[in-house]
């Protein structure tokens, strides 16, 4: 009787400790959703700092911060990330653009470097 309660309880404590350790990874693990708008936020920062450019210089400088960043990105991220949505394509691309817009404004500029 003593053995039987004893490896009941030792099966219950293995149980509750899988099921506590599962737990704490779903929590801790941001969600798809999380995580894209993390990337936004960060992308659209690139892109302000991009449209605040009057130099190549200056474009050169936000380009290289964001090449740094995206080679970071790649080490974080699984190997098979989530699909963005269709409304958070359309939130990248419209940011997309208006970056790749600043950026050639900046490029073309005649303004001396900074």
């Amino acid at each position: 009787l003593r053995r039987r309660r004893r490896a009941i309880l030792i099966g219950s404590a293995a149980v509750l400790a899988v099921v506590g350790g599962f737990a704490t990874y779903k929590l801790t693990r941001p969600s798809a959703g999380a995580q894209f708008e993390r990337i936004y936020a960060q992308f659209v920062g690139f892109e302000s700092a991009m449209c605040q450019c009057t130099n190549k210089v200056c474009a050169d400088r936000v380009m290289d911060g964001m090449n740094k960043w995206a080679m970071e990105m790649a080490k974080e991220q699984p190997q098979n990330p989530s699909q963005p949505t269709q409304e958070q394509m359309k939130r990248m691309t419209t940011v997309g653009e208006h970056f790749g817009q600043c950026m050639t404004k900046a490029m073309s500029s005649p303004e001396q470097a900074q």
